[in-house]
């Protein structure tokens, strides 16, 4: 496991506790755990909680069978060039690399995503999109291809150990670790199974067919000036009708669900990339930096420049 500084605790909890349960009920050692980091003794978690560390990156004699990392995306991180020319090797000679939530956005730039898919946390999937446009990314739980597994979510680190569980112990311990787990998830787990993506929210079946259509236009039209008649039209349904669908299914009107995907995205991109705050602006439909930062403060209660400020960090992004 390599903790990198400021890294999000729950992750590497749900990660690891399912290895460890699997490793106490069967009283033996079927995963050998080893917690890393790039400076010694120690790494501090997003909590604040030091998480101590048996060793160095650098200090490994031989590579082991899964590198799995945990880390946030605007954490600038020291010695990075070393660090990703080792994470290359590794993969190289035939490790595993695993990354959890931000860590993600180090293992973009490592260049070890080029070809290939991987998932990312809907939170960051417009900045990510913004950052890496020729990688081909989604918001499922974790996706695997060719030895590199991305994990979108703490949720889908416990899904992802759990599948490792499964092909390393008998039956009856692996339906005990299950179960465990199962009915354990925390209140966190739980929204991020049910907000992983907009788009994912609405792939139900037992959701309107209109509904999920006017969800995949505002997505890929929001760079747009859209009307929700307009939408309507395009869908062969009343207005009013369409209205009425999304309060039913999605709890809001049409027109308030576009605005705040408008505003998700930007401040996605106000967040972690350096894009213009006029740029973003437009990029997600509105008609002046003004009238975001009007909706803006009244989503998210302060203005996106004094958002972009208190955001520390996002320098590693540009300068490798």
């Amino acid at each position: 496991m390599l903790a990198l500084p400021n890294f999000p605790l729950n992750q590497l909890s749900s990660l690891v506790e399912p290895l460890r349960l699997a490793n106490e009920l069967s009283q033996r050692t079927v995963f050998e755990i080893e917690f890393l980091t790039v400076n010694p003794p120690g790494v501090q978690a997003n909590c604040g909680l030091q998480i101590v560390t048996q060793r160095r990156i650098y200090e490994m004699k031989r590579f082991p069978h899964y590198i799995c990392i945990v880390a946030n995306a605007w954490h600038n991180l020291d010695d990075k060039l070393s660090v990703y020319a080792l994470l290359r090797k590794a993969e190289r000679v035939g490790s595993n690399i695993v990354s959890v939530g931000g860590a993600t956005f180090h293992l973009a730039l490592t260049g070890l995503l080029r070809d290939r898919k991987c998932s990312i946390h809907s939170e960051y999937r417009h900045a990510f999109e913004e950052l890496f446009p020729l990688i081909d990314a989604n918001t499922r739980r974790f996706t695997t291809d060719r030895r590199i597994t991305t994990i979108s979510c703490a949720a889908g680190a416990t899904d992802f150990a759990l599948e490792l569980v499964e092909t390393k112990v008998e039956a009856a311990t692996r339906a005990e670790v299950i179960g465990w787990m199962r009915n354990t998830g925390s209140e966190q787990d739980a929204r991020e199974k049910e907000q992983l993506d907009i788009l994912a929210l609405v792939q139900n079946d037992e959701l309107p067919k209109a509904v999920l259509q006017a969800v995949k236009i505002f997505d890929q039209e929001l760079a747009e000036p859209i009307r929700i008649g307009d939408v309507a039209s395009r869908l062969a349904v009343s207005q009013r009708r369409l209205e009425r669908q999304f309060v039913k299914h999605l709890q809001v009107p049409p027109a308030k669900f576009l605005r705040k995907m408008r505003l998700k995205k930007a401040r996605q991109l106000v967040l972690y990339t350096r894009t213009p705050l006029p740029e973003i602006a437009h990029s997600v439909g509105y008609s002046s930096y003004t009238a975001m930062a009007n909706n803006y403060v009244r989503e998210f209660g302060c203005k996106p420049t004094t958002d972009r400020k208190n955001r520390q960090g996002t320098d590693f992004l540009f300068s490798v």
